[in-house]
């Protein structure tokens, strides 16, 4: 899986931060995905820096074998936490779209 895209405004250290702390998060998303080949999915990511708001915003989108594409997106003032709320949106994204499969 890999971090594709920063706006700007993001910076450096941030960035750096953020990388970090996704790869640690991305162990939730390969525990359910176990049974796909790793190179099979590419989890998109997007983060924006408003300036005005001082906040950030991070935009998920699973590829995969899966039959959907998962999609989420939260915005906070602090950057791990507008990850922390994308992410728990996308995981029940993922688990619906393996029930549909076993059904």
């Amino acid at each position: 899986m890999t971090l594709d895209q920063f706006e700007d405004g993001v910076v450096e250290a941030a960035k750096a931060g953020f990388t970090d702390y996704l790869e640690r998060k991305l162990h939730r998303l390969t525990k359910l995905l176990t049974h796909y080949p790793p190179d099979s999915m590419t989890l998109h990511t997007h983060v924006e820096h408003f300036q005005h708001h001082n906040a950030f915003e991070v935009k998920l989108h699973l590829r995969s074998p899966l039959p959907d594409d998962c999609v989420s997106e939260a915005t906070s003032h602090q950057l791990n936490k507008a990850l922390d709320v994308a992410f728990d949106k996308l995981e029940p994204q993922v688990v619906r779209s393996l029930e549909r499969l076993k059904e």
